[in-house]
């Protein structure tokens, strides 16, 4: 891959970097601190009991492993109910136009 994911790190096969939200202070914690960054955001909107949800998994993990110039986060629907969105999700903020 290119562009965006550029640069990748030599990271061990099973290391993962996503960070899991659990809490809405959580949530706005980490967004609060990518809208001050300059770097691509991945969100993996997903819940528990879903198929595609839990197959997806393993790929998001080794992303974030092998690309570590991004932010990759995990938002369980079911633990945080209005964040709820189709699953995975890539955001980018570019100074100033984040909400």
């Amino acid at each position: 891959m290119g562009g965006l994911f550029s640069s990748q790190s030599t990271a061990e096969e099973g290391e993962s970097a996503v960070i899991a939200v659990h809490s809405a202070g959580e949530w706005a914690k980490n967004w609060q601190s990518h809208t001050q960054s300059n770097k691509l955001m991945i969100i993996d909107f997903a819940a528990s009991w879903c198929g595609p949800c839990r197959s997806i998994e393993p790929a998001i993990k080794a992303m974030s492993a092998r690309f570590t110039n991004a932010v990759f986060l995990k938002v369980d629907v079911d633990e945080l109910p209005v964040m709820r969105h189709p699953s995975p999700l890539m955001l980018k903020v570019f100074g100033g136009c984040g909400p």
